[in-house]
C-alpha cells in the first residue's frame, strides 16, 4: 500500500494497514482524506486509530482464513478469539481495556488487500488532517483481493457504489498505460457495483 495516516498505521504478517476517509463532491470532485472525527473518538473514548486499523485487518484476515466471505464478519469468531487471548495472556500481561477495541469483530471497516503489486495503484496519501487529495494522478484501489476478485464486495462494503470520483478515476486509469502500472498475471478484467442509476460493469485490459 501506498502511505496512509500515519496515525492510522498497523504491520502485520507482512502487510501495511491504513484507515483512510473517502470524500465527494456534487461535483463529482473529491477524493481521500484523515478519517475525519478520528481525533474527537480518542479524546472522549481513547480509542486510537490505529486500534481501528487494527481490528478490521485481524476481522478481514480471520473471515479468509476460515473460508468465510470477509466483508460480512462473524461476531463468534470474533469473541472466541478474544476470550481466548484474555484467558491465555491475563491480566497481568495485557490491558483488556485497549485489546478490547482492537480484536477481530470491535471494527470491521472493508479491507482493500492491494498486495505488493498495488503499490503504485492506491491512493498516494501525503496530506495532514482533514487534507483531500484530489489530484487526478493518484489512484484509488480498483483492484483488491488475489487477481482483483474482491473489488466488486470491497466497493460495496465500502459504499463505494455511488462514489463517482472513485469510478471515473478507475475506469480510466486502469485503461491508460502510462502510469507504470502492470495488470496482475492473469487478470484481464475487473467487475464494479453499478454507480448509481447504472449497471454494474466491467472494465477490460487495454
Amino acid at each position: 500500500m501506498t502511505p496512509g495516516p500515519p496515525d492510522s498505521k498497523y504491520c502485520a504478517d507482512g502487510g501495511v494497514y491504513y484507515t483512510y476517509n473517502f470524500w465527494e463532491k456534487p461535483n463529482g470532485g473529491g477524493g481521500v482524506g484523515w478519517p475525519y472525527g478520528a481525533d474527537k473518538l480518542n479524546s472522549s473514548a481513547g480509542i486510537e486509530l490505529k486500534w481501528i486499523t487494527e481490528a478490521s485487518a485481524k476481522s478481514y484476515r480471520a473471515m479468509k482464513a476460515i473460508g468465510q466471505d470477509p466483508f460480512k464478519f462473524n461476531q463468534t469468531t470474533g469473541t472466541t478469539q478474544f476470550l481466548a487471548t484474555a484467558f491465555t495472556v491475563g491480566e497481568r500481561d495485557l490491558d483488556l481495556s485497549e485489546y478490547a477495541g482492537r480484536f477481530p469483530g470491535s471494527w470491521t471497516l472493508p479491507v482493500c488487500d492491494a498486495s505488493t503489486w498495488g503499490k503504485k495503484w492506491n491512493w498516494d496519501y501525503t496530506g495532514e488532517k482533514n487534507d483531500i487529495r484530489e489530484s487526478v494522478s493518484t489512484h484509488p484501489p480498483c483492484l483488491c483481493g488475489p487477481k482483483g476478485l474482491e473489488t466488486y464486495d470491497w466497493a460495496k462494503a465500502a459504499g463505494l457504489s455511488g462514489f463517482k470520483t472513485f469510478w471515473h478515476r478507475c475506469n480510466t486509469a486502469l485503461r491508460r498505460k502510462d502510469i507504470g502500472f502492470e495488470w496482475p498475471e492473469g487478470v484481464t478484467f475487473v467487475d464494479y457495483p453499478a454507480d448509481t442509476g447504472n449497471k454494474d460493469f466491467k472494465v477490460y485490459k487495454p
